[in-house]
């Protein structure tokens, strides 16, 4: 194979030749980048659509000029170089946009299943596949804590049609909860005083889950939606006040002197389009069951024997 001498050592024609090529194009790769530089930057940022095309026909000239002078490379051999470098280009850019977008598809498909799930015919779809604190948790239930949701009345409802009046109810939708629903007022109108109360599962740290609460008519089929009202983690916790549970509230009456608590412990919110709704949250206490069985009296059987009372 003959041979070169290039800085006093002796090398292949080819390999010098191709040594050579790509200082060209080295060459050729800093004469396009001289317009972004610093110094040339200045007088060169308004003269782009002049400066690029000349300094390109001078490469394209430098670049046949260096292809005639080199006895071992073509004009022929650069072209399908520069084709073969530019297929293996196009075929890895291809291969990551496609990896690419099947995870946008992956990760938009996560973020909609609650609706696709919804759109099969599924009530609850957080239910079935869960989210990331579920996962991380290995699907423990400590997270949670009991919450009970006082709902007072509504007002001021929008109707749903103008020949009848609204049969109002109201539903709540929280996560991993299934949907619970007041009873139907019927013939209600605009206003109902509700006075019902619902508990729930509920998770102060989730930032995600969102606790719905949707006035609804019934209609003959199905139902209309009125107003709306979504309420975050934070919002449900800070309207969590200790102090008045189930008991307390006299449900049933509203002449004697409980019905003051009403008015002075639930919150006024607005709805959406258009309506007011008075609820308040309240803890539900944890049940003590660390009472022994040794606490409860016990009473004598005719036999002699002792039993523990049933009425305590």
């Amino acid at each position: 194979m003959p041979t070169e001498i290039i800085a006093g050592k002796h090398l292949p024609v080819k390999t010098a030749d191709r040594a050579i090529l790509a200082c060209v194009v080295l060459v050729m790769a800093t004469l396009w980048a001289l317009p972004l530089t610093k110094p040339f930057k200045q007088c060169c940022e308004v003269q782009k659509h002049r400066v690029y095309p000349v300094i390109t026909l001078f490469n394209l000239c430098l670049l046949g000029y260096a292809a005639y002078k080199l006895p071992s490379i073509t004009v022929n051999d650069c072209f399908f170089a520069i084709v073969k470098l530019l297929t293996s280009v196009i075929e890895k850019t291809e291969k990551i946009l496609l990896g690419l977008a099947a995870l946008c598809g992956l990760a938009i498909t996560w973020k909609l299943k609650d609706r696709l799930l919804m759109s099969l015919g599924i009530e609850n779809p957080s239910m079935v596949i869960g989210e990331f604190r579920d996962w991380a948790t290995c699907w423990s239930m400590k997270r949670f804590q009991p919450i009970e949701l006082f709902i007072y009345k509504v007002e001021s409802i929008p109707a749903s049609k103008f020949h009848a009046p609204n049969d109002l109810y109201v539903e709540i939708d929280l996560g991993y909860n299934t949907q619970v629903r007041t009873r139907v007022h019927t013939r209600a109108g605009h206003s109902c005083v509700f006075k019902e109360s619902m508990q729930l599962n509920f998770d102060p740290f989730d930032a995600e889950a969102m606790l719905t609460i949707t006035v609804k008519t019934q209609d003959l089929v199905g139902a209309s939606v009125l107003a709306q009202k979504q309420l975050n983690a934070s919002q449900v916790h800070k309207l969590t006040k200790p102090g008045v549970n189930s008991r307390q509230l006299d449900w049933a009456s509203t002449t004697n002197a409980r019905t003051s608590i009403w008015a002075e412990t639930f919150e006024e919110l607005d709805l959406i389009p258009a309506g007011k709704l008075y609820l308040r949250f309240a803890p539900v206490p944890s049940e003590d069951t660390s009472i022994c069985c040794c606490c409860f009296p016990k009473r004598a059987n005719s036999d002699g024997s002792t039993a523990l009372m049933d009425d305590i």
